[in-house]
């Protein structure tokens, strides 16, 4: 379920982003600062959704520079990209199948 916790305007193409998300297990809140904490199998996520052309703010960008691993994703396969399992444990071979919205 997503909480939306502010009324502030939010990019076109979000809903569907959380949506996909969503459909493929994961947990989704709705933040002020960055758009999306997101939850998969017990990890967290900063996912900042942007348009075709959205630029990140300056307080978004000070996150990044001081080392918050904020993911800027602009499209489903982006975002499910950005809480896929990857790194020592390799890749998980489920995470093709969020992107058909499996789980």
């Amino acid at each position: 379920m997503s909480i939306n916790r502010h009324a502030a305007r939010r990019d076109a193409n979000e809903a569907e982003i959380v949506a996909a998300l969503e459909r493929s297990g994961c947990r989704v809140l709705r933040l002020k600062e960055v758009d999306l904490l997101v939850c998969r199998r017990d990890e967290l996520y900063l996912i900042e959704i942007k348009t075709k052309t959205g630029r990140v703010t300056a307080s978004q960008q000070k996150l990044i520079d001081d080392g918050w691993p904020l993911a800027v994703v602009r499209s489903i396969p982006e975002a499910i990209s950005a809480v896929s399992s990857r790194g020592p444990r390799g890749t998980d071979p489920r995470d093709d199948d969020m992107i058909r919205g499996g789980r």
